[in-house]
Parts: C-alpha cells; structure tokens; sequence
C-alpha cells in the first residue's frame, strides 16, 4: 500500500485522500457531532466570519463540507513543496497523505477555526519562501509571502509570530535585501490597515489594541489518560519522535537546497512552542501545527525503514487507529 503514495501518478493517492476524507465526514454528519472553536476573543477576520456565517460554521454538513476543501488544499500545498525536489524520499504523496491522516486523529481538528484558516496561508507562505530562497530575484513572491501571513494574523493573531522565522531564515541566507524587506513590510501591513480603517470607520469606539486579542482559548480539552479517545494521538507521538531520528540523518546527507527545508520545519516547531507559551490554555493551537512538520519526519521514517513488511505493518496500524478512534469519539460524543 505504501507504493501507491510514492508512485508519481496522482489518481490513486488522491483517490484515497479523498475518500478517508469525505467518509470521516460523512460520519460526522451522521452522528451529528459537532464542537465550537470560535470561543473567546476572536481575530478581526474570525469575528467578520463568525458575524457573517455563523450558523453555517456550527452546521456539521457545512462544516465538513468546508473543512474537506481546506484540508485537501492544504494537503495539495504539501505535495507542491516538494515537487520541484529529485529526492525521492520527498518527492512523493506520502507526505501529504500522512498529514492528513494526522489531521483526522481527532473530530476537533477537521472543524473549521480560525487556527486552520490560518494555517492555510501560513503553509503557503512556507511553500512560497522555499521558492524564493531558489529565485531570490523574484519580488511578486516576497510580496505574495508578505499578503499571506498578514491575512494569517488577520484570522488568528499569534500567527504573527512566524513572521519572525521567515525574517530569521531568509537573513539567514541572505536574501532579503533592503528593498525587498520594506516589499515584505507593506504588504504585510496591507490586510492590517484594512481591519483599523474599517473598525474605526464603522465603529469608533473599538481601540486598535482591542482589535488584536492576545489570548484565545478553543473549547478543546482532553484528560491525557483517556487512553481509549487518545490512541491515535499517542501512536502519531511515539511516531514522530522515533521519527527525527531518522530525519536529522537523512539532512546531514542531503545538499543545501533540502537543509534549508528542513531548517524551516525545525523554526516552524519552534515557533509553535512559542505560541503555547504565549497561549497555555490552548492545545488545540499547538497540536494542529505541529501535524504539518511531524507529517514530513514520518514520511520519511517509513521510507527508511528497510523491512518492507515492518512499514506496512506501522503503516496500516496507524490508519486503522485513526479511523476507529475517529468513530469511536464521534459515536461517544453525547
């Protein structure tokens, strides 16, 4: 089963994205499960989208329905990454397929909020700088990275903090000249002013600072010891942290272009503990981030994994928990 996702032929691992996808949420239709992620303080853009939808944001139908073209656009960004790369390790569906089994390790993570809109652009703007460190001459992609973390932090303010591993990596490499930084600046700023014209235009009685909340708490709790809810996520744990093992030796023999990729998802971790110890209450935040980098080491761990027979074994155990335990949660919701 596991050639089929490193074969270069898109229907049949598509087809089975979609189909995990689009039958997950048919149960979640069915069971009728649902949970809010729009509680607390919201983001000017989550509050706009919450104001104007927000009885089709709390329908499960919609819900799913909307979330499935998020998380396969998310999915198709992850294939686009590491398409242009001849490693084969990298060049393949796995990557995207593991990231979205990982996304189905709980109901929660496939509703929308405003962490997985966020998400969205803050992937792509992970995609469009690994393309600009490659074409450094290019200023439409500095400004389109620049659009889309400032439409990010729109959704959800801590996003902003990944702006300053961007800054980080690309000074790092030297490629983010005077020029192009105030091109990032501006068009960052673009989708911030709108907000501010707007709220003080229409409602002068917002202050700025209260349009950009610090704290934002999702209504997603769990007891660690409730093993029979939490399998999949235990199993995706020891997963990835037996993982980087096996990531940290295939870098050190890589060329420059695939460590700086790798540089990146190691900022994006890191940038993810940030926002939980700017967010404690917030473990929703935390995990659904962490799905994206941790995707990318498994992939790889099941590709250097000689036993053929082992990997599938891992492989069909990690896709059989996460859809029982999926079945089971919604099922027990009530």
């Amino acid at each position: 089963m596991l050639n089929l996702f490193r074969s270069y032929f898109a229907i049949i691992p598509v087809m089975f994205i979609t189909i995990l996808m689009a039958s997950l949420r048919i149960n979640i239709i069915y069971t009728n499960y649902t949970t809010n992620l729009w509680q607390g303080e919201l983001s000017p853009f989550a509050k706009a989208l919450v104001f104007l939808l927000r009885d089709y944001i709390l329908n499960p139908a919609i819900n799913s329905i909307a979330s499935f073209i998020i998380v396969f656009l998310q999915s198709a960004i992850i294939i686009s990454i590491f398409s242009f790369f001849k490693n084969k390790e990298l060049k393949s569906f796995f990557p995207a397929w593991i990231f979205v089994l990982a996304m189905h390790i709980n109901p929660s993570f496939i509703f929308i909020s405003q962490e997985m809109i966020s998400f969205l652009f803050i992937l792509w703007s992970f995609k469009r700088t690994i393309q600009f460190i490659e074409e450094p001459r290019n200023k439409k992609i500095i400004f389109e990275i620049g659009i889309s973390m400032g439409i990010a932090t729109m959704f959800w303010s801590p996003s902003m903090l990944f702006v300053l591993f961007l800054f980080f990596h690309l000074n790092n490499y030297g490629k983010l000249k005077v020029k192009l930084f105030w091109s990032f600046i501006f068009s960052f700023i673009v989708p911030i002013i709108y907000v501010i014209a707007y709220y003080l235009y229409f409602d002068g009685s917002v202050s700025v600072i209260q349009l950009f909340p610090t704290i934002n708490v999702n209504d997603f709790k769990f007891n660690i010891y409730e093993f029979n809810k939490l399998l999949s996520l235990y199993i995706f744990s020891i997963l990835s942290l037996i993982s980087i093992f096996f990531s940290m030796r295939f870098t050190n023999k890589q060329l420059r272009q695939i460590k700086s990729v790798f540089k990146l998802l190691w900022f994006f971790i890191f940038n993810t503990f940030m926002v939980y110890f700017f967010q404690e209450d917030n473990l929703f935040s935390m995990i659904i981030f962490l799905l994206f980098p941790f995707s990318i080491f498994i992939s790889i761990f099941f590709n250097k994994i000689k036993q053929t027979t082992l990997a599938e074994f891992i492989h069909l155990t990690l896709l059989l928990t996460v859809v029982i335990n999926f079945i089971y949660i919604t099922a027990n919701a009530n």
